[in-house]
């Protein structure tokens, strides 16, 4: 339960540094980023187990 949570704060600060590189025009930069964020979450939960 508790390396759920800490995943779960690793992706929402993944998120927001997305957002700031589309706010600083770096659009490839943060679409890269947003791939890699929705691959570690569909690969944890495909192995989570609840």
């Amino acid at each position: 339960m508790k390396f759920n949570k800490i995943l779960h704060a690793i992706l929402a600060l993944l998120w927001v540094y997305t957002l700031y590189l589309l706010m600083n025009n770096q659009g490839m930069n943060a679409m890269y980023l947003m791939s890699i964020g929705m691959l570690v979450e569909s690969v944890y939960c495909l192995f989570s187990k609840n």
